[in-house]
């Protein structure tokens, strides 16, 4: 009986283990941060934005949601579109998610048990008919 104990133990163990290194959390005790916070994630997005000239004539706005995982070093992985728009404006939010990675993390990992962990995080990215075009 005891060694079933046991066993059961380092399996859980085991199990807890596999949900920390490989499947991203949903809600942990920290979550990631954009390096500066949400102002500076916001402007980031707002001075590398393009509204798509295709979407200039189909109505006032859109709103993309994204989702992607920060990984322990700061870095966005797996980026996806989970509700999108018409005309380009998914493939514009999928532009700013690889710009977050060039050069440097511009996030913060989440903490969870005292340790940086994987979280899944959702981003809704705001597409307006007045944006400026370069």
């Amino acid at each position: 009986m005891r060694m079933l104990i046991i066993l059961a133990l380092a399996l859980f163990k085991f199990a807890l283990q596999a949900q920390t290194d490989e499947t991203p959390f949903t809600f942990v005790e920290k979550m990631p941060e954009f390096v500066g916070g949400n102002k500076k994630m916001n402007r980031f997005i707002s001075d590398n934005i393009h509204f798509p000239d295709e979407c200039r004539n189909e109505g006032p706005g859109y709103v993309v949601i994204v989702q992607f995982v920060v990984d322990t070093s700061g870095y966005i992985s797996n980026p996806k579109v989970v509700r999108g728009a018409r005309c380009g404006c998914n493939q514009e939010a999928m532009r700013i998610m690889n710009l977050m990675n060039e050069n440097n993390p511009h996030w913060i990992p989440g903490m969870h048990n005292g340790r940086k962990v994987r979280v899944q995080y959702t981003l809704p990215i705001k597409f307006e008919r007045n944006m400026t075009k370069d």
